[in-house]
């Protein structure tokens, strides 16, 4: 099983959060783990992937 973190930020502020974008992009790098900057509408189809990946035991 996997762990997936989400954090929802209000579309008026993806614009000033650039910085924290690159960071978690090179954590993910650093790390080999996935890193996805998202908007609202594109969490359902995260989350069915995920649940896909890794199924409810």
């Amino acid at each position: 099983m996997g762990t997936l973190v989400v954090e929802y930020k209000g579309a008026h502020l993806i614009a000033k959060d650039q910085d924290k974008k690159a960071m978690g992009e090179r954590g993910a790098a650093a790390t080999g783990n996935a890193f996805e900057w998202m908007s609202e509408d594109r969490l359902p189809t995260l989350l069915e992937t995920w649940f896909k990946k890794y199924p409810s035991p």
